[in-house]
């Protein structure tokens, strides 16, 4: 596209090499992490209910607590599909995003693309985002690999609450960056597909989650989960009565 920095090869030994090495150093950081969180996790988990109860408001009254709120309201199914489908989506994005040419070949071929037949303050928009990728591809590709690998592990470890609605506002707002700057609105504004050509607009897949992903804001009608299963409300319950 003109304006557009093309001078990049996406078979470029230099930016393959570069970007196979920060992916490597990066994957061992991020796996390094996730296993200190993993431990720590599995360490609150293992903490008994009432061997620390030394008080009614003891370290494990406190914890009984956190338990019972935890199971005791459910997800819908409906949620839960949503969820879990975005969640996948997005670690299959990454991954696609971890092929060799992405680095130095994704703004020649696929954000300038996008835009040839768009408006030409959209191509601007092409313009700035090819030029700073291309400027910085070995940064900006890994930068984007690991945040979309990110928005997917915390919506699949994310069922409920306040983290939940947190993640799905991150998968809304970065869903609408990549529409915006690599995909130029899904060429909504290109001739032949606007409102006035008698076509319906069709946004791009990021749009498509942006706008599910704002279906779930989180678990808001705090339905006791006994309704679907009162076994195990029926447990939890017991659990926070031996604590007091």
């Amino acid at each position: 596209m003109p304006g557009m920095n093309n001078g990049l090869d996406q078979n470029d030994p230099t930016v393959v090499a570069a970007f196979r090495a920060a992916l490597l150093h990066q994957g061992i950081i991020a796996l390094l992490i996730f296993a200190v969180l993993s431990v720590a996790w599995v360490s609150v988990r293992g903490q008994p209910d009432g061997a620390r109860a030394q008080s009614p408001n003891g370290p494990g009254r406190s914890l009984a607590r956190i338990r019972a709120g935890l199971w005791a309201y459910g997800e819908s199914a409906g949620r839960q599909v949503l969820r879990i489908g975005f969640g996948v989506l997005w670690l299959a994005d990454a991954v696609l995003l971890a092929q060799p040419g992405m680095a130095a070949g994704l703004p020649s071929q696929v954000i300038g693309p996008s835009a040839v037949t768009s408006p030409a303050w959209v191509q601007h928009l092409a313009v700035w985002a090819g030029d700073a990728w291309s400027y910085h591809p070995v940064e900006v590709a890994s930068a984007t690999l690991w945040i979309e690998a990110g928005i997917g592990l915390w919506l699949l470890a994310a069922p409920r609450g306040t983290s939940s609605r947190l993640a799905g506002l991150a998968s809304l707002t970065w869903g609408l960056v990549v529409w915006v700057f690599g995909e130029s609105f899904g060429q909504i504004f290109a001739p032949g597909r606007g409102a006035g050509s008698g076509r319906v607009p069709r946004p791009g897949s990021p749009a498509r989650w942006s706008a599910w992903s704002r279906r779930w804001p989180g678990y808001r009608s705090r339905r006791p989960y006994r309704r679907c299963c009162p076994a195990s409300a029926q447990s939890s319950a017991r659990m926070a009565s031996r604590s007091t």
